[in-house]
């Protein structure tokens, strides 16, 4: 993740969304440039920019990220996801010592660790990029993991450790960019764009771009609003599933939001 990106992607995210009204969309009225945030996950968003082909036909380009923040447990429900799924101790521990010299290493020695790590798992990291404060949640983690293995805490307490750290970091999934091809829809005062998908369901994803007017008045806004709908729920794809499997939850709206949101984030990793 470039720190362009990651810019991005935080200036994406919007405080609750206010209140709107539809605004009639005409033939001229394109989504040049449009921020927009999902209305229940709001750490869904989407920037939306469109040129015009001709008179009625837009091209569209879609790029659509994620952000996601880990909430710190409650003690109940670690012990509640403890006793569904508890630790392998064994496997854990095969490398107790080690854990423990670990947890003691210097700043460089640890970098050095945490370097070799990433390569191993084909995620190769410049020394320079390795913050401070992974450094930190690392010789924390790796301590009570070696409390753990060392019988000086219970699984409970190394759970709890393992979930505040990974709430200190937020992740970000950014998708590639989509091109679309909108049509302007006179009776619904809208861009609209129909794509064939799900061979055998006869399925259709249905998208929408109308202007509203949040504040009313000549202030105007876009909202993207898309739709799965499935022709033959009875049916099954190419791969054999059943096609009501894949019947959309119900309309999903990306939607302007007027202020920042801050989200405490100590450091910003990718997936």
């Amino acid at each position: 993740m470039t720190k362009a990106g990651a810019a991005f992607a935080l200036a994406a995210l919007g405080s609750m969304a206010l209140p709107t009204a539809h605004a009639m969309t005409g033939i001229d009225d394109i989504p040049r440039h449009a921020q927009l945030t999902h209305e229940v996950d709001v750490g869904n968003f989407m920037t939306v920019h469109c040129v015009s082909e001709t008179v009625g036909q837009i091209t569209c380009t879609i790029a659509q990220a994620q952000l996601r923040k880990s909430e710190v447990p409650t003690r109940a429900d670690i012990e509640e996801r403890l006793a569904a799924e508890p630790f392998d101790k064994a496997a854990m521990c095969k490398d107790g010592a080690r854990m423990a010299e670990f947890a003691g290493l210097d700043d460089e020695a640890m970098v050095a660790q945490l370097v070799q790590a990433a390569e191993e798992k084909g995620e190769p990291v410049h020394p320079h990029h390795v913050h401070p404060v992974v450094l930190d949640q690392s010789r924390v983690v790796i301590g009570a993991m070696a409390s753990f293995c060392e019988g000086r805490s219970t699984p409970v307490d190394l759970a709890a450790t393992m979930a505040a750290a990974e709430a200190r970091e937020c992740r970000i999934m950014v998708y590639p960019p989509e091109t679309m091809h909108f049509t302007y829809d006179a009776a619904a005062e809208a861009w609209t764009s129909v794509e064939a998908t799900l061979e055998g369901c006869a399925a259709r994803n249905i998208t929408v771009l109308r202007q509203e007017a949040p504040y009313g008045g000549d202030f105007k806004t876009w909202r993207y609003e898309q739709q799965r709908v499935i022709g033959n729920p009875s049916g099954t794809t190419s791969l054999g599933q059943s096609c009501a499997e894949w019947a959309d939850d119900g309309l999903a709206v990306w939607a302007w939001e007027p202020k920042p949101r801050a989200v405490q984030c100590d450091f910003i990793g990718t997936q």
